[in-house]
């Protein structure tokens, strides 16, 4: 079987998993022990920090207003994929040709998968690359799937593959997650007088405080999810909404990965 190495590394192998995808594809993933040291990691200043909403018309809104529209990868191929399946049903179940577009459909969710994650791999990387601190809220994504309105954008979206990806990023790098409960009134507070709007709905995407402030409903709960954590710093004289992995680590353990082609 022909392979295509992602990457060389070095150390001991501890632990080797082939899994096959639905379009025939192999993979092979390596747990690999070595001995680099984890990085220390880097002191937490707000000049050095952003606080992050996450959307679904724009993926990512930043405290410092920097924004990342959302391509909807699925939602723009749904059409071409509802196209595929009703081919795919009119080929007899067991034959040649049903395997041959259960092949091709599987292939265009592939695509769509691939995209998704080249894009979360873009942001994360930028975002850790300009700051040394990440602000964000804990949110209950598997409960808002119950959404029957917007589990399939939510789905499209994506954001637990980013907060995952942020995660171990920044434990590689040795920055910062701040993390902020769910509870927070991050998007009906407002960000200049402090005064909470409890009659927001979901629909407004621009609000007036009562004190004549007109507030970006997105942009404001950015600027609140990083407010909102450095107080808690202040507050507790700690740093207990950090969800990254310990400086004291000295053996570390990276998931690597080899593509493998089938001959």
């Amino acid at each position: 079987m022909k392979a295509v190495l992602h990457r060389r590394f070095e150390g001991q192998i501890r632990q080797a998993t082939v899994s096959k995808t639905a379009t025939g594809k192999f993979y092979i993933s390596f747990l690999v022990e070595t001995s680099e040291l984890v990085p220390a990691k880097k002191p937490i200043s707000e000049s050095q920090a952003v606080g992050i909403d996450v959307g679904i018309k724009e993926l990512v809104i930043c405290s410092d207003g920097e924004r990342f529209e959302n391509p909807k990868n699925y939602r723009k191929a749904e059409k071409k994929l509802s196209r595929m399946n009703r081919w795919r049903s009119r080929k007899k179940k067991g034959s040649a040709n049903r395997k041959k577009w259960n092949k091709k459909v599987a292939a265009q969710h592939e695509k769509i998968s691939n995209k998704r994650k080249d894009m979360w791999h873009k942001i994360s990387h930028e975002l850790l690359s300009e700051y040394d601190t990440i602000c964000v809220e804990d949110l209950n994504v598997k409960g808002m799937m119950q959404n029957r309105k917007l589990s399939k954008s939510i789905a499209d979206a994506g954001w637990g593959m980013f907060f995952t990806m942020l995660n171990y990023k920044a434990a590689w790098r040795g920055k910062n997650i701040l993390t902020i409960g769910r509870f927070e009134p991050s998007s009906k507070m407002c960000s200049i007088c402090g005064v909470t709007n409890n009659s927001l709905m979901l629909k407004d995407r621009e609000w007036t405080c009562e004190n004549g402030h007109t507030l970006d409903r997105d942009l404001n709960a950015s600027v609140n999810v990083k407010r909102i954590a450095f107080q808690k710093i202040t507050n507790t004289g700690g740093l207990p909404g950090i969800n990254a992995c310990g400086d004291e680590a000295i053996v570390s353990s990276a998931k690597q990965e080899a593509h493998g082609l089938q001959a």
